[in-house]
């Protein structure tokens, strides 16, 4: 079972809307890899919708994001910089709203996990940051 490695997230951020993507080319995720090493790390960049250019959205982010394995499932996480501007993070594929979890926080950051498939390719996302 391959699991997904390329993942695209369009972000609503006030009216700003943009994309985040793994960089395919070091993201090669296999259920055999995960079951040796069930920590996995998956670089991306969040990008202006229908655009390459970079985001201001990718400084809020950490990077890279990481694959976790947990119980047999594969979970995709992300580290949000400064918790306190994050008002919401909200992820869809396609109309289905995904469960996204707070799997911690401190002053500086919250990491926030989605649970994935081999089935899942894109993520759409609603955000809403006050800075």
């Amino acid at each position: 079972m391959n699991v997904p490695h390329k993942c695209l997230v369009a972000a609503l951020c006030g009216s700003l809307l943009c994309s985040f993507t793994v960089d395919n080319s070091k993201a090669e995720v296999n259920h055999q890899t995960l079951s040796q090493q069930t920590v996995k790390e998956i670089p991306f960049k969040v990008y202006k919708e229908n655009s390459q250019d970079v985001s201001v959205m990718n400084d809020y982010m950490a990077h890279p994001a990481t694959v976790k394995t947990k119980n047999n499932k594969v979970y995709l996480q992300f580290k949000l910089l400064h918790p306190e501007w994050w008002k919401a993070f909200e992820l869809y594929e396609g109309d289905k709203q995904c469960d996204v979890c707070t799997v911690s926080e401190t002053k500086e950051a919250r990491i926030v996990e989605v649970e994935v498939t081999s089935e899942t390719q894109t993520f759409t996302s609603k955000v809403h940051i006050i800075v």
